[in-house]
């Protein structure tokens, strides 16, 4: 990209050394101000960029994207530091979708992957519940909480997710593909699926 710089930074903002793994940072005048309405997100995204000595008011954007520098000079992706996904030309954070399931009254535990065809995944949610759970109306309520793009093409309700030690799901945020589990069709099936199908 013209007009652009790439840092590859630590946690602490110092820059990686070559071949280090870090988050990409995008510096330059073709960086926005920020995201519209949402100062909040825009404070932890855009920050003021220390190697501007042009003009100390310019600033770096924090992609989220895992990065290193290569001895050739190159940036290499190597995926994302969050759980934000690509799904049919659309960029979603399924933590986002899990906010909104946590919403649904009788849900526990929301956990969210983007799961088929690597090069053409679904989302696909995974609830738990103590109580009954009926999936038309998750439908429904995600609906009124979601765009269209995000909501989930599978649900999963069950009463257990896998955890790991600390309590956390061991459900990975891209599932691997599953013969048993082919590419929903646009509209999404109305019937539940186990964890094996997801």
């Amino acid at each position: 990209m013209q007009n652009a710089r790439y840092y590859v930074l630590r946690e602490d903002l110092t820059p990686c050394e070559l071949d280090e793994p870090g988050e990409l940072f995008i510096a330059g005048v073709c960086v926005a101000q920020g995201y519209l309405n949402d100062p909040e997100l825009t404070a932890r995204r855009f920050l003021r960029d220390p190697w501007d000595d042009g003009d100390p008011g310019r600033r770096m954007y924090r992609t989220g994207d895992r990065a290193r520098w290569t001895s050739d000079g190159l940036v290499e992706f190597l995926g994302r530091l969050d759980s934000q996904v690509k799904v049919r030309g659309y960029r979603i954070e399924l933590g986002e979708v899990e906010q909104a399931a946590r919403h649904v009254p009788g849900v526990d535990e929301a956990v969210a992957v983007a799961a088929g065809d690597p090069r053409d995944p679904f989302v696909a949610l995974a609830l738990r519940t103590t109580g009954a759970l009926d999936l038309a109306t998750v439908r429904v309520q995600l609906a009124g909480r979601l765009p269209s793009y995000m909501c989930p093409a599978r649900v999963l309700i069950s009463e257990a997710l896998p955890v790991a030690t600390p309590g956390r799901s061991t459900a990975p945020r891209c599932a691997r593909p599953s013969p048993t589990a082919p590419a929903p069709a646009s509209t999404p099936d109305q019937q539940p699926y186990t964890l094996g199908e997801m």
